[in-house]
This record gives structure tokens, C-alpha cells and sequence, in this order.
């Protein structure tokens, strides 16, 4: 592993760059969690790629600075730092279209209920979400995992998903995907994360 200087930039929350946080307290990894609002966002905002956040800020040993913006592209570089991409084209390939589909479900969570159209769109959502869940119980391999007996980020990826389903839905959103479940389980079991969830700072997501 190369020898980097980590800071990632997000809002005091969890979304978009909790999964990086998780890859980082399984790889045993420190990096500077920087979170933002108001006037100090406002302030490092034009700095940003797209004025967006996350971001990661790697720091190379030759002292340059490398900034990574987009959740997808942060993941996937980490993945590859930590070992959690998949240890063949296709495994690394299966990582990919698996978070792909995450963030299609993502983007299809009702956040704001001031939305003149949540109910509607909350009630596409409560059948659109058992249909997606559905079609990923196949995806875990006999090992437990997506890739199988390997964790990798994909595991990780759904697991913070599924922290945010839980909240929006109820406990028992997996129920009828066991495999799925189990996966997720095992996930938040890993010692390393579930230090992480226990000391994380509290957010409402």
C-alpha cells in the first residue's frame, strides 16, 4: 500500500461519504474527517471539483496534493489502496455494477418531506424497494459476501445503504432477503467498523 495523507471532506453527516469512512476503519487507516457547514463550507466550497462535496484530499510522499471528488471515485480508489476492489477483472467488474444498483436505490430514498410530492414519491419507493432488494439476494455468494468469502466494498457500500434504509423503513427492511441480512451482519460485526459505528459522531444521516 502507497504511503498516503488522507483528509475527507463531507457535512456533518453520514450519506455520501460514510462509506469511505467504513473502508477506512477496516483498513485500520487514519485520514483527518473533515466536516463542513456553513460558513467554513461556504468558505472551502469554490475550492471544491463542481463545488461538491465529498471529497478526498490524498497526499502523496512528495508532498503534492491529489483532490478526488465524486462518492463512486473515492470508493473505487480506496477500494483499490485497501484491497477491497476484488481480486480479479471480474470480481472487480461484479463490485462495480453491484454499488452501481446501490446508488440507483439511493437515489430513490425520500429525504424531504417538504416535497409537495413525497407521498407519492414515498409510495414508489415502498414498492420499488422490495423488488431491488429481490434482485440483489442472488448476488451474495456462498461465502457470504458478494465476492464471496472476501469482503469487499460492495459489502460495505450495501451495509451503509442498509443503515439508512433501517432509518427510513423500519428493522426489519431485510427480512425477506436472509442472505442479504446475514451479509449485512457480518459487515457491521467486522471488529474494526463496529468500533467505528459505536464512537462515530451522531448524526440523523
Amino acid at each position: 500500500m502507497a504511503s498516503y495523507k488522507y483528509k475527507l471532506y463531507y457535512f456533518n453527516a453520514r450519506g455520501r461519504a460514510e462509506p469511505a469512512r467504513w473502508m477506512f476503519a477496516q483498513a485500520g487507516v487514519e485520514y483527518e474527517d473533515v466536516r463542513l457547514a456553513g460558513e467554513k463550507w461556504i468558505a472551502k466550497k469554490p475550492d471544491m471539483p463542481f463545488g461538491q462535496m465529498p471529497a478526498l484530499e490524498v497526499t502523496d510522499s512528495s508532498g503534492k496534493s491529489h483532490l478526488i471528488p465524486q462518492s463512486r471515485a473515492i470508493e473505487r480508489f480506496l477500494a483499490k489502496q485497501f484491497g477491497l476492489a476484488g481480486k480479479n477483472e471480474f470480481d472487480i467488474a461484479r463490485a462495480d455494477f453491484l454499488n452501481e444498483y446501490f446508488n440507483d436505490i439511493f437515489q430513490k430514498i425520500v429525504f424531504n418531506k417538504k416535497d409537495p410530492d413525497y407521498e407519492k414519491k414515498c409510495k414508489e419507493f415502498d414498492e420499488f424497494l422490495p423488488q431491488a432488494l429481490e434482485k440483489l439476494e442472488p448476488f451474495v455468494r456462498d461465502g457470504g459476501y458478494f465476492l464471496g468469502k472476501e469482503l469487499s466494498w460492495a459489502d460495505i457500500v450495501f451495509s451503509v445503504l442498509t443503515d439508512i434504509l433501517i432509518q427510513v423503513k423500519d428493522s426489519n427492511v431485510l427480512d425477506k432477503t436472509p442472505k442479504l441480512k446475514k451479509l449485512r451482519q457480518s459487515v457491521c460485526d467486522q471488529p474494526k467498523i463496529a468500533e467505528w459505528i459505536t464512537n462515530r459522531p451522531k448524526t440523523d444521516f
